[in-house]
């Protein structure tokens, strides 16, 4: 688990710097910022007026205190010595192409006369052996290199310059980290190490911003003059340095995972507002609690109330829209995204017209369900009879019975598997509000698995307690009571009404020997999954004969490892061993050796394949444009053959460890509480509280222990309970992370389950589902770090 591990230290100095940048981000809003441009007005006026010769004195100073701090951490550590005793050891690897080049490296690092070039030389190469290991090496065995500071080269006189900025306010916010600093005593004779570190971050700060600004200045310039020339384009066109596409549940994660890094006055949202409210109806439930959707979490407690249950899909709405207000968003429907010839992205929408941006984040979601594959296609008689799942809930929204929403409808055809659950929940739930209407003859076409994954937890049970009993081996169907359950899909629908219905299923199952249902029915409703080829068509690279290409992808490697597991010792026995000196007394290690060898708790098998957490754009080198997808779309798309392709759950390059290391009821990678869980972990998020913006990791039983990934776990122990050694909190880590994901009968899996209800009382059980074991979950959890950390010496 070090590669988690190992980023704590950077983690815990953003949680010191929150404050600070939550403050820098309200004087750039211009939002309530009377006081803070009271605080540092002053401040920046002083460095405004600042001479070029006090900034030099200054940065000598900061030079040659980086200089001594990394000697003296290399002298410390040992470093050298470490390495010469490693390659005199290791001597056998010579001949090694890596091992060569780290020794020659080595030897650099001993003659080199400034200390962090040394540390430089030796952090290569440590790198080079261990991109390419020799054979029966250890990757433990190569000596470690403490962090250290490259030299920093600013110009007086640039430095002077970039000071004058109107926002100099802002990055003195976000850079005085002990909210004491004196401008005065930083150009001064007595000036503090602290002082002078102030300073210069200021300094590079105002100096990055200068560069960022000059080179934007230039690329918007430059794409102005490609705009210009595109038939009926605008002159000076506003070219935005992101737009993110879509205005839903995914964008929210982003803005919540991202929103310190957006230059507001250049960012903009297109698409319509939570489309998915209206697509499914306002009214209902998602079949996940707030604690695993909800863009950010309210306060410090992660499940607000253990009899909540599912969340309502108008409240989760309502928490999306209230994210998705932060950053400037037009309402508009989306038709075709092109990066053009010129190195930038032209966003086509039906309402607005074209917009431009530099880069691109596409959150949409997964789009609407993609129609049946028949052969021969539907004719419009027919298509008068089909309804996609979204438009035929629609119409039961605010409690219309489907007797009034489809009055001449007495049978129905239901296509799909998964996403068609809903559907069947909802006939079957308005079937037991209103008992006296006729019951609707169910024939529902599964899929060639003929086995639907029932969500534990949620309102599936309706289903999976109406579906029969039985296997579709032979492809069916099945009875029970008023459903019949086919294996195979939905291959052709003929008829003005009645449909004549075709279902085809291969016998025995995966072979090549086909067979068909025939039924009639008054309506068919498929819930088959999402479109992915209408979302290929979207996105697309303008070649250099103007004419459109599929835009090429490539996968987003979870580099940091927020699901991986590698775990240095897990051997309970061992791991005591190590702790030995380190607990309070005999009483404490008999506790917590029983902790570590208590047998429901079971060992976490190391993982170390890369995990594909989304895609992005494949940019040519140079190129400044670039797109990502994220959420769902991200879990939707691969690249296959250089093409903008559907995501197979059977590819073999396609890993899963996010749903894996989540709870039960997490079964696909573009459900909302995965979407959400992949977004954090791309974008190295820290969760905070909606209220006040607090850092949840240094609050105890702040984070949620239900969905946060292992980072964010591993983080929360080194910042709430720093006396627990690393070893051991990051087998802990594992342990919770096991706990919580087992699929098994036995597993302690923190998901809601009560008896299955009738269908009258459906609505409200969903709405009064028991959070009770994730509840318990996430308070044993917490008690146990407190006694774990209580017995530490």
């Amino acid at each position: 688990m070090h590669p988690h591990t190992s980023s704590v230290r950077t983690v815990l100095q953003w949680i010191n710097e929150f404050k600070r940048i939550d403050i820098a981000r309200e004087i750039q809003l211009d939002g309530s910022t009377k006081n803070y441009v009271m605080e540092f007005g002053p401040i920046a006026d002083k460095l405004r007026d600042v001479k070029t010769d006090s900034v030099g004195t200054a940065l000598g100073k900061v030079e040659e205190i980086d200089k001594q701090r990394c000697g003296e951490r290399l002298a410390d550590d040992k470093t050298l010595e470490k390495w010469t005793q490693f390659l005199e050891a290791k001597k056998a690897f010579k001949g090694h192409k890596a091992f060569d080049e780290a020794a020659g490296l080595v030897e650099q690092a001993r003659l080199a006369k400034d200390p962090r070039e040394a540390q430089k030389h030796l952090a290569s190469a440590r790198q080079k052996l261990w991109d390419n290991t020799p054979d029966k090496l250890e990757k433990t065995d190569i000596p470690g290199v403490p962090s250290g500071q490259s030299a920093r080269k600013i110009d007086p006189a640039q430095a002077v310059k970039a000071l004058k900025r109107k926002d100099l306010e802002s990055l003195i916010a976000r850079n005085d980290t002990w909210g004491n600093f004196d401008p005065a005593k930083a150009l001064g004779d007595k000036a503090t190490e602290e002082d002078l570190k102030v300073l210069l971050n200021i300094i590079e700060s105002a100096v990055e911003a200068d560069q960022q600004d000059a080179a934007w200045k230039e690329y918007e310039d430059k794409v102005n003059q490609v705009i210009a020339k595109r038939p009926g384009a605008p002159v000076d066109a506003k070219v935005y340095k992101e737009v993110i596409l879509g205005a839903g549940a995914s964008a929210a994660y982003y803005i919540a995972s991202n929103y310190g890094k957006f230059d507001m006055k250049n960012t903009m949202i297109l698409g319509n507002l939570q489309p998915w409210a209206k697509d499914r109806g306002k009214d209902g439930n998602v079949n996940h609690p707030h604690n695993q959707t909800d863009p950010q979490q309210k306060g410090n407690k992660p499940i607000e109330d253990d009899e909540k249950g599912l969340a309502a899909r108008a409240e989760l709405s309502r928490r999306i829209a209230e994210v998705i207000a932060k950053v400037p968003h037009t309402q508009c429907t989306i038709e075709k995204v092109r990066r053009c010839q010129g190195d930038f992205f032209e966003i086509e929408t039906k309402e607005e017209g074209s917009f431009y941006a530099s880069k691109v984040t596409n959150a949409m979601g997964i789009g609407k369900q993609k129609e049946p594959d028949l052969d021969p296609p539907a004719g419009p008689e027919t298509k008068a009879h089909m309804h996609d799942m979204d438009s035929f809930k629609q119409k039961l929204d605010d409690g219309t019975a489907i007797k009034k929403a489809y009055p001449k409808v007495k049978s129905v055809c239901v296509s799909g598997g998964n996403a068609a659950i809903d559907v069947i929940t909802a006939i079957i739930r308005d079937q037991g509000k209103n008992p006296s209407d006729d019951k609707l003859d169910i024939h529902w076409v599964v899929g060639d698995t003929g086995a639907p994954a029932f969500l534990n937890g949620t309102d599936n049970a309706l289903a999976a307690e109406a579906f029969p009993d039985g296997n579709l081996v032979g492809g069916g169907p099945l009875i029970k009571n008023n459903m019949k359950v086919y294996r195979g899909r939905l291959t052709g629908a003929s008829g003005a009404g009645p449909v004549q219905v075709i279902a085809t299923y291969s016998d025995p199952p995966r072979s090549k020997t086909m067979k068909t249902h025939k039924f009639t029915v008054d309506m068919v409703v498929y819930g088959t999954g999402p479109d992915s080829e209408a979302m290929q068509r979207m996105f697309v690279n303008e070649s250099s004969v103007g004419k459109d290409e599929p835009l090429t992808l490539e996968p987003v490697i979870d580099k940091s490892r927020h699901y991986n597991v590698q775990i240095e010792e897990k051997n309970p026995v061992e791991l005591m061993k190590k702790l030995q000196g380190k607990l309070k007394d005999e009483q404490a290690a008999t506790e917590l050796k029983g902790f570590l060898e208590d047998p429901s708790l079971e060992k976490v098998v190391d993982n170390l394949r890369d995990v594909i957490v989304s895609v992005k754009s494949q940019d040519s080198e140079g190129a400044k444009s670039t797109m990502q997808f994220v959420g769902a779309s991200g879990a939707r798309m691969q690249t296959n053959n250089g093409s903008l392709t559907p995501l197979s759950p059977r590819d073999p390059d396609v890993r899963h460890e996010a749903i894996a290391s989540l709870p039960e009821n997490v079964v696909g990678n573009d459900q909302l509480t995965a979407a959400r869980s992949r977004i954090e972990a791309q974008f190295n998020s820290l969760p905070t509280s909606s209220d006040d913006d607090v850092p949840l990791v240094a609050v105890e039983g702040g984070i949620n222990f239900i969905t946060s990934n292992q980072t964010v776990i591993r983080v929360h122990i080194a910042e709430c309970y720093p006396k627990i050694p690393p070893g051991l909190g990051d087998y802990v880590t594992g342990q919770i992370i096991f706990e919580r994901s087992q699929r098994t009968e036995k597993g302690k899996t923190p998901k809601a389950s009560v008896p299955i209800p009738t269908p009258t009382e459906g609505d409200t059980w969903m709405e009064n589902l028991s959070l009770k074991q994730q509840k318990d979950f996430q308070n044993r959890w917490t008690k146990r770090l407190q006694d774990i950390s209580a017995r530490i010496s």
